[in-house]
């Protein structure tokens, strides 16, 4: 009966461990990006799925180079899309002030990447 009890153990640690890795991630779909005319201002849209129950934090990563690397360091962010506590939906939006960060650079291979995670409330920074 042991070798049975053993068995058990080991197929419950298994569902169990298939089970975690199943969890829910949130899904960014539909990026989208367009400067405004006569601006510096990028207005990004993208659409956000996640059934889970956490909390979810945006990024927003540039690349200068059709994909191939995102190293563009921009931190002059802002939106509703963009940040802690963001929420599920279509048209979410983030607008990237380019003036501010990449200010005389021009580029037509400039692409976007939006990473959407889960976080506790206990890592918000207020």
């Amino acid at each position: 009966m042991k070798t049975i009890k053993t068995f058990t153990e080991i197929v419950a640690l298994i569902l169990l461990t298939s089970v975690s890795l199943m969890a829910v991630q949130p899904v960014v779909t539909n990026v989208r990006a367009s400067q405004r005319p006569g601006t510096k201002l990028v207005d990004i849209y993208y659409d956000l799925t996640y059934t889970g129950t956490e909390y979810l934090q945006s990024s927003v990563l540039v690349s200068t180079n059709g994909g191939a690397s995102y190293s563009l360091p921009a931190t002059s962010i802002s939106g509703t899309g963009h940040g802690y506590s963001i929420t599920t939906g279509t048209g979410k939006h983030i607008i990237w002030d380019a003036g501010a960060d990449w200010n005389g650079n021009f580029s037509t291979t400039v692409r976007f990447r939006i990473t959407v995670s889960e976080v506790s409330s206990s890592s918000f920074p207020f």
